[in-house]
């Protein structure tokens, strides 16, 4: 996912920020869940699953590359949420999970569009909130496999 903002100057967020995140998930033949973000494929714990370990952008810069318009692509070193919940469900595809999460109060952030127009954060971290318990978020993960399995045999 790529982030296209007005600036490349991050701000802190005054308070917990309200966001969606869009998940992707394995389940392998032993029906164990591994979860990992789109695009960059980065590892999710499943202690920041349920919101036990903040989710921590992997590096400690973000790249932004400014266009002829004077927009900045920020592709890396950030972590991409939505704004609104509709947008990362209306993109999400059959092996993914949709999570609310928070900015942290404290947090650096960045405002702006992706590529579809829908608007999003970028943030150096973020809480993961939709799950308190690991039974609960594999629930919701077998419940979107039989899902996609649905949709896959219908083709």
């Amino acid at each position: 996912m790529c982030l296209i903002a007005k600036t490349n100057k991050l701000k802190k967020a005054e308070n917990d920020i309200r966001c969606f995140k869009r998940i992707e998930f394995i389940i392998d033949e032993c029906n164990n869940i591994t979860f990992h973000t789109p695009y960059i494929y980065a590892s999710v714990p499943i202690e920041t699953m349920i919101g036990n370990n903040d989710f921590v952008a992997m590096d400690d810069y973000f790249k932004d590359i400014e266009d002829y318009n004077g927009k900045y692509y920020i592709r890396g070193g950030l972590i991409h949420s939505y704004i609104i919940e509709g947008d990362a469900k209306h993109y999400s595809y059959d092996d993914e999970i949709i999570v609310e999460c928070v900015i942290p109060k404290g947090t650096e952030y960045i405002e702006g569009f992706d590529s579809w127009g829908c608007p999003c954060f970028a943030s150096r971290k973020l809480r993961l909130v939709s799950f308190k318990a690991e039974c609960e978020l594999r629930k919701v993960v077998i419940e979107q496999k039989h899902i996609q399995d649905e949709s896959t045999q219908n083709l």
